[in-house]
């Protein structure tokens, strides 16, 4: 498989912006083949690396990955405008440099910045690439709580990223998000539940996963002592004052010994806590990456915290990986992914951040155990990276969601071009160049219905909102190629028609009007059609809509509408949805009342609308 990575940083970059590079070492050595669009490296100092120097475009090879390079203006300080300028100009430059890329079997894009949506939607639109789209800092939340100077102009311009972020997940075929509650929060935005995939990150494994030589005499330790590592950087954030807080809180012989490798600014405040609290601190200062084996080795558990803040709920800290890699239990002042991670493999002790008395007690309990029970935490942490975190269940997961989408043909193109239909009886999904062959079908079904009143184009319109949205299933049966029946389901029923008026108010209005022209009767209806918000009932939210099943007169009796809810309901249990259910008219709609029935569908209430028409809903339980 020939896969393209979209990244603006990678290798020889170090942190996390390396572990793109390590993603696609291990694919290459699978046996993928394997093509990196990037920048020049300019991470985390702001200035080339020595050894580049920018031109329009650079291809290199490294590790048998083959790296495609463009240029940007190099900056990572904390100047919004400078730091827009890097983001923008890697968009630019990775779109012109993306037409010199052959042709991918799938693309696997970084979506942080967000700006690399340009490229991506440019090979996208000439390649036809299946997108995979991982989000690891989630926009634009994480812009709120950046140190980025001016950042309220961000907060003014936070409906525009929003709808930003929400065409990139439209635009992908699949998103990947790196902390478990990211998902649900990517699925409440509108992400289809089927789109979205949790794989969590890896470690840098040439770092944590090698040998270390303790420290620990170096330092003055002594072999009964338990010590508590940090390395990274020293802010608030980290709520590394709590954890010099509650070693004070406790007596002298059970407060642990502290390491803390790192700078920041809150360095000079965590100092002076210290030495005015009497707690045993030694601040290493910045360590070269080379010594962190090392520095591991001469710890008993290492230290995470977070603020409990929304955004931090979310997230899964690389510190959480790297330790785990190390074989070093935990101890975190932290709330939401991190600490489930923690308590439910036994990795560690946790306290709710803020609750710095729980986490006293928490320090108490580490340094009262055994021996034997932290080498038990320690191997259930190298068991648990190995399993769930490591490197190479990573690229498992990311093959396995590769090959499922290779060969998807998802170009603008293509979704309008007509496509050939083999002889007999087919289904298939609707192509938006069907949907003037569906009305036409729906008018011959229904005439006397009012959707059928408002004339082709609004039903044109109308087919194209299920085809264009990914929440929706929008299955055409054809016979010898022919247009013989549709069926339409909405995954989400709440809030869909919502989403659909919205997204198309203008065309829906404008083919509206020209109904309305013609039949000034249908007037005020078709304004109660265009507020219409859909079915939304709270006990049937988990259930998928089934909106529509039209078949053509001429073809009834074959069978042709029993299979069209057959391969409807295939299609909503492939997303993993249980439930489907449907509402149509209670009176003088025998023939259609049998249908359903005979089909399993059971009658689960009768309801009366605004308008005096009886409607009866029907509920169906999926195998």
């Amino acid at each position: 498989m020939r896969i393209a990575l979209l990244t603006q940083w990678y290798w020889p970059e170090t942190g996390p912006a390396g572990l793109p590079g390590t993603l696609a070492a291990e694919l290459v050595r699978r046996g993928d083949e394997v093509h990196v669009l990037t920048g020049f490296p300019n991470y985390p100092s702001g200035r080339i690396d020595p050894g580049y120097r920018q031109s329009l475009y650079q291809r290199e090879e490294h590790d048998g990955v083959i790296i495609h390079r463009s240029p940007l203006y190099a900056s990572h300080d904390h100047s919004a405008r400078k730091r827009f300028m890097n983001y923008a100009s890697f968009a630019l430059s990775a779109t012109l440099a993306s037409m010199r890329l052959p042709k991918f079997d799938v693309l696997w894009v970084n979506y942080s910045p967000i700006t690399t949506a340009l490229p991506m939607w440019a090979l996208q639109l000439r390649q036809g690439v299946p997108t995979v789209c991982e989000v690891g800092d989630l926009w634009p939340d994480t812009m709120f709580v950046s140190q980025l100077h001016g950042d309220d102009t961000m907060k003014r311009a936070s409906g525009f990223l929003h709808r930003w972020t929400n065409a990139m997940y439209r635009s992908s075929d699949a998103v990947v998000a790196i902390a478990p509650s990211v998902c649900d929060v990517l699925v409440d935005r509108g992400v289809p539940r089927h789109k979205v995939h949790y794989i969590p990150k890896w470690a840098q494994e040439h770092v944590f996963c090698q040998p270390g030589a303790s420290m620990r005499s170096s330092l003055g330790i002594g072999d009964e002592e338990r010590v508590i590592v940090y390395a990274g950087a020293l802010g608030r954030a980290q709520r590394l004052g709590a954890l010099i807080d509650a070693c004070a809180r406790l007596p002298l012989h059970e407060r642990p010994r502290v390491l803390i490798a790192g700078m920041g600014t809150d360095e000079q405040n965590l100092r002076e806590m210290a030495k005015s609290n009497d707690v045993n601190v030694d601040f290493l200062g910045h360590l070269p990456q080379e010594y962190m084996p090392d520095l591991l080795a001469s710890a008993d558990a290492g230290y995470i915290g977070l603020a409990d803040e929304p955004l931090t709920r979310m997230t899964m800290p690389s510190k959480t990986q790297a330790y785990l890699a190390a074989g070093l239990p935990i101890i975190a002042h932290a709330s939401g992914d991190v600490l489930s991670v923690i308590a439910n493999n036994d990795v560690g002790l946790v306290s709710q951040s803020g609750d710095v008395q729980s986490l006293a007690e928490r320090l108490r309990r580490f340094t009262s155990m055994s021996t034997c029970e932290l080498q038990r935490q320690a191997e259930n942490a190298r068991k648990l990276y190995q399993q769930e975190f490591s490197l190479q269940r990573g690229a498992e997961r990311y093959q396995e969601l590769f090959r499922r989408l290779q060969g998807r043909d998802r170009t603008l193109i293509s979704r309008n071009a007509p496509i050939r239909r083999d002889a007999g009886r087919v289904f298939a999904p609707l192509q938006l160049s069907d949907v003037r062959a569906a009305a036409r079908l729906h008018e011959r079904a229904f005439p006397d219905f009012f959707l059928a009143s408002l004339g082709e184009g609004f039903l044109a319109e109308f087919y194209r909102g299920y085809c264009a949205d990914d929440e929706s299933i929008a299955i055409g049966m054809y016979d010898d190629g022919e247009l013989v029946g549709t069926v339409l389901v909405a995954m989400q029923p709440a809030g869909f028609y919502r989403r659909l008026l919205t997204r198309r108010l203008v065309p829906f209005a404008f083919q509206g009007g020209l109904a309305a022209l013609k039949r000034p009767r249908i007037a005020l209806k078709l304004l109660k059609a265009l507020m219409y918000r859909g079915d939304e009932q709270p006990e049937y939210r988990g259930a998928a809509l089934l909106a529509s099943l039209c078949v053509d007169p001429k073809t009834q009796g074959t069978g042709g509408g029993r299979q069209l809810c057959e391969a409807a309901e295939h299609a909503v249990a492939m997303r993993g949805t249980s439930q489907i259910y449907l509402l149509t008219d209670a009176e003088d709609n025998d023939a259609v009342l049998r249908f359903y029935e005979r089909g399993g569908y059971e009658h689960v209430e009768t309801i009366t609308r605004d308008d005096g028409r009886k409607m009866r809903r029907y509920l169906k339980e999926l195998n």
